[in-house]
């Protein structure tokens, strides 16, 4: 992807890397990105290998999709040192946590807390429940992440 952002046409030789299928000739992408080089690629995922990945070659993490508060500073700790193993460190290197919106908003700002202290600096927010039947009214969902928004984000921010 950031040979494609920066250069014009680029050719793979997917033989080098074991992936002879996966090579092509002559390959553009247009239009190039806005920000040079493009976007910053973030890695997911908490195995070692999916954090020793991150640390290599992202340019920030996703944890995962949700866990729970109290494993964030061993998650942040993990990855600070696989950064600290490739010479590079969190303080230019955002770590993400996702969590879902629930509508305790003492709760919200509890959890919140948790992943700051641990090193996040950024977080997902997501719907409570992917079952249908448990599913939040949309318009509930939509004041609720407002309300976030306008009284919990801003704390959150300001340490």
């Amino acid at each position: 992807m950031r040979a494609c952002w920066r250069q014009e046409p680029i050719d793979f030789d997917g033989a080098e890397f074991g992936t002879p299928e996966l090579g092509f000739e002559q390959m553009s992408m247009l239009p190039k990105p806005v920000q040079p080089g493009g976007p910053p690629i973030l890695f997911g995922g908490t195995a070692s290998p999916a954090i020793e990945r991150a640390a290599r070659v992202g340019e920030g993490w996703i944890a995962m999709t949700a866990f729970e508060p109290e494993r964030a500073q061993d998650l942040a700790v993990r990855m600070s040192k696989a950064l600290a193993e490739q010479g590079r460190s969190t303080g230019v290197f955002p770590l993400q946590a996702t969590t879902p919106l629930t509508t305790d908003l003492k709760e919200l700002r509890g959890i919140l807390r948790q992943y700051a202290d641990a090193g996040f600096s950024r977080l997902g927010l997501h719907l409570p429940s992917f079952r249908l039947e448990d599913r939040m009214p949309v318009d509930q969902y939509l004041r609720q992440l407002e309300t976030v928004w306008r009284e919990v984000w801003p704390e959150f921010l300001a340490g």
